[in-house]
C-alpha cells in the first residue's frame, strides 16, 4: 500500500487549488476594493431602484463586478454578496414601482380620453 504524497494531502486540504499560486498582500487588497466597490453600487442600485432609468444598468453591473469579486478574492466576500443581494432587491423593487407607474399613466390617458368624448361630464367653464 503506497501513502500519498505530501502534495495530494495539500490538495485534499485546500480543495485542489494548489495550481494557483498564493495570493499577494496587493492583490488581496485589489479584490477588496472591489468587494467595496460592489457594496457600493449594490446601494445605489437599492436607492435608485425607484429611478428607472438607473435601476436596471447599476444593479446589472453590481451583479456581474460581485460575481467576479466572489471568484477571484478571499477578502471581502461579505461585501460582495450583500452588494448582489442589493441589487437583486432593486430589481425586485423595479418590477412592482413600473407597474404602478404604467397603471397611472393608463387610468391617467382613459380619464383624460373619457373626458374629451363627453365634455357634458366634465367641469363647466365659467
Amino acid at each position: 500500500m503506497t501513502t500519498p504524497s505530501l502534495h495530494t494531502k495539500l490538495e485534499v486540504i485546500t480543495g485542489g487549488q494548489m495550481d494557483q499560486p498564493p495570493r499577494t498582500e496587493k492583490q488581496q487588497k485589489q479584490y477588496d476594493a472591489l468587494s467595496t466597490r460592489v457594496l457600493i453600487l449594490g446601494i445605489n442600485a437599492f436607492i435608485f431602484s425607484i429611478v428607472l432609468v438607473l435601476s436596471i444598468p447599476l444593479a446589472i453591473a453590481t451583479i456581474v463586478l460581485g460575481t467576479v469579486a466572489l471568484k477571484e478574492g478571499r477578502i471581502g466576500k461579505g461585501k460582495s454578496i450583500a452588494g448582489i443581494i442589493l441589487a437583486a432587491a432593486s430589481m425586485v423593487i423595479f418590477i412592482p414601482v413600473s407597474l404602478l407607474i404604467v397603471a397611472g399613466i393608463i387610468n391617467q390617458v382613459k380619464e383624460s380620453d373619457a373626458q374629451y368624448n363627453n365634455p357634458d361630464t366634465s367641469q363647466q367653464n365659467f
